[in-house]
C-alpha cells in the first residue's frame, strides 16, 4: 500500500525498522540462524535457504522458496518513501533461485522456479521472472548467469545446525567472555 509520510503508520513503520536495525543481526548473516531470524520477523522462509543479508524491512511481505541461496549485501527491503508516500510491495522468490551479491529488489517481483539473477542487478518494481529465467544487469535484462553446482551428496554432508551454534560461540559468547576477563584487572 501506500502511507503518507509522518502519519501514523510512518511513524509506526519507523521505529519499527530503528529497533531492526539496532539488532546487531548482521553478524550472523549466511548462517542458519539468519533463516530463523526472518521466520521469527514473519517472512516465509524455505528449507535449506541461505541468507547472506540482513537487509530487509519489510519482512511479513518476504517469501522465499526451498533450496534459494540470496548473496551478501542484497536488499531485500520492500519499501521505498517517494512523493511523500511511504510505499511498500511484496517480495516473492520461489524454490532453487540463485540471488547474487549487492542485488536490489523493486517493489512487487516476483522470481519464479530455478531462477538466477546475477550480482549487483536491480530487478524493477511489478517484474516477474518466468520459471527457468536468469537475469543480470540495472534493470536486470535477461542473460546467462553462471552458478557453481552442487551435487546433493555435498549438501548432505553439511551440518547448518552445529555450524551456527559454532559460529554463535566464537562471534557472541567468546568475545564477551574476553571482555569478562578484563573487569578483574580494572577492579584491581
Amino acid at each position: 500500500g501506500e502511507y503518507p509520510v509522518w502519519g501514523f503508520y510512518y511513524y509506526r513503520w519507523w521505529l519499527a525498522s530503528r529497533a531492526q536495525s539496532l539488532s546487531g543481526i548482521g553478524l550472523l548473516s549466511g548462517t542458519p540462524v539468519m533463516s530463523l531470524y526472518y521466520r521469527l520477523m514473519g517472512a516465509k522462509i524455505g528449507k535449506n535457504c541461505i541468507l547472506d543479508t540482513p537487509t530487509c524491512t519489510i519482512f511479513d511481505l518476504v517469501s522465499i522458496g526451498d533450496d534459494t541461496c540470496i548473496g551478501s549485501g542484497t536488499q531485500l527491503l520492500g519499501y521505498r518513501v517517494e512523493d511523500g508516500l511511504l510505499k511498500i510491495g511484496r517480495i516473492t522468490i520461489g524454490d532453487r533461485c540463485f540471488v547474487g551479491t549487492h542485488c536490489t529488489f523493486g517493489l512487487n517481483t516476483k522470481m519464479g522456479n530455478d531462477c538466477f539473477l546475477d550480482d549487483i542487478s536491480y530487478l524493477p518494481d511489478h517484474v516477474e521472472m518466468k520459471n527457468n529465467e536468469a537475469r543480470r544487469g540495472s534493470p536486470a535484462q535477461p542473460a546467462e548467469v553462471s552458478v557453481p553446482h552442487v551435487s546433493e551428496e555435498q549438501a548432505r554432508k553439511r551440518s547448518p545446525f552445529w555450524y551456527g551454534v559454532l559460529y554463535f560461540l566464537a562471534v557472541e559468547l567468546i568475545p564477551a567472555l574476553m571482555f569478562l576477563t578484563i573487569l578483574p584487572g580494572l577492579l584491581i
